[in-house]
């Protein structure tokens, strides 16, 4: 039998129940990928780590003797000119977000009409999906309640190990619309981060991370810290694209608590982890809802002139407000693709409540410049902290507070601004 199977944001072999099912199921297979998928509205951090983690998928298949095209056209495209090149079956992986279900539900019409069997699922949680996603009861459940239900009647799925056997490529019928790998290293001049993708780098920070009992024993404490690396897990580049999965993160942490014991600090762990989820289900159920401004609370928002907007918008982007501990922040995230949690929740909240600039504004900056940027996590973290997503609240931040209270010897401010001292 002769398969395609689709490489979305999963861009890994090892426990990915789909891929094992496409392998045992499959005589001939191709895999492929869609550059032009991946990235829509990408900055050059993420396009960076983007190409990384192809770069090692791609060694992994070759491992097997497979390879992985990358075509430069979309996936909808790619299987209608493989229509008629013997393909019975085509695998992918189902995203939760709005224009990716539009762009499944193109590829399912396709299928039908082509008489060619779709396989999928949705398996980018940690929880189940399906089952879980009846839990949620409606489009405004808070995090909380959330939580509590899920708590009361977890349903994971078994990891599954890495695959040991591939069937052998076929060709696609035609050559066209793919990109080699080289012209796309090529294309992207390297930026300095401190993420490497692919799939073998996360296994690999994912074991230094619990190699060192004490991060995971104290992450509560530390996870709002902004200097140190381990002050948080940094799981999330790798998350984003499915280098790892949710599970194997979950089992790591289970494994680690078999030795370490647990306490309220691996829990929290994984209680992020059920953060992340609650979002994946609040997309999928609340669609394009949470990219409107008024959200899906159809809260009204003053505008202010275009012309303030802009500026205020533009400062706020160079870290040019005059605010040394939002600017350090910004600068952070245009030099590196990343900032903190508490740095996130300080900007978001500065741009939307203090400046009064259009919340989806901030969301879009973030899409564009964070290496580990989700969809579902991002636009959700943003209309939560504008008030206008599952709680009405407006979620304001003392900035002079939060700088005092995460920051108070400067030493983040000093970094990223170059400066000794200074009111912050």
């Amino acid at each position: 039998m002769r398969s395609l199977f689709c490489f979305t944001r999963n861009l890994r072999l090892s426990d990915f129940p789909l891929l094992s099912q496409a392998c045992e199921e499959s005589d001939e297979i191709l895999f492929v990928v869609s550059w032009r998928d991946l990235v829509r509205r990408t900055g050059h951090f993420r396009q960076q780590f983007l190409i990384e983690s192809l770069v090692d998928l791609n060694l992994q298949l070759k491992a097997f003797s497979q390879k992985l095209y990358i075509t430069n056209i979309t996936l909808p495209e790619f299987i209608l000119n493989e229509v008629n090149n013997n393909i019975q079956k085509v695998y992918i992986e189902e995203d939760v977000n709005f224009e990716e279900q539009i762009q499944f539900q193109a590829i399912q019409k396709m299928a039908r009409s082509s008489a060619i069997h779709l396989i999928s699922t949705k398996d980018s949680t940690l929880t189940e999906f399906e089952a879980t996603f009846k839990l949620f009861e409606n489009r405004n459940m808070i995090f909380t309640d959330f939580r509590k239900k899920v708590e009361k009647k977890l349903t994971l799925r078994v990891l599954k190990n890495k695959i040991e056997k591939i069937p052998k490529y076929f060709e696609p019928v035609q050559k066209e619309f793919f990109l080699d790998l080289k012209e796309l290293q090529s294309r992207n001049s390297p930026h300095w981060t401190c993420f490497q993708g692919g799939e073998n780098q996360g296994l690999k920070h994912l074991n230094e991370y619990f190699s060192h009992p004490e991060n995971a024993l104290n992450y509560k404490n530390t996870r709002n810290g902004m200097v140190r690396f381990a002050d948080s897990t940094k799981f999330s580049p790798w998350l984003s694209l499915g280098c790892i999965s949710p599970q194997k993160i979950y089992e790591t942490l289970k494994d680690f608590e078999k030795v370490h014991g647990e306490n309220e600090s691996t829990y929290w762990i994984f209680f992020e982890l059920l953060w992340r989820d609650y979002f994946k289900y609040y997309s999928f159920l609340n669609k394009n809802k949470i990219f409107t401004r008024s959200g899906i609370q159809n809260k009204a928002k003053n505008n202010l002139p275009k012309n303030i907007e802009f500026k205020l918008l533009k400062q706020w982007k160079t870290g040019t407000t005059g605010i040394d501990f939002i600017d350090a922040n910004m600068i952070e995230l245009s030099q590196t693709g990343w900032m903190s949690n508490r740095g996130r929740q300080n900007v978001a909240s500065f741009l939307v409540h203090q400046l009064k600039v259009d919340w989806r504004l901030g969301a879009a900056y973030f899409e564009e410049m964070l290496i580990d940027y989700d969809c579902a996590s991002n636009w959700g973290n943003w209309s939560y902290l504008a008030g206008v997503g599952t709680d009405r609240r407006d979620r304001i931040f003392n900035v002079e507070k939060q700088a005092q209270d995460y920051d108070p010897k400067k030493e983040y401010v000093k970094k990223w601004l170059r400066q000794s001292s200074g009111p912050i």
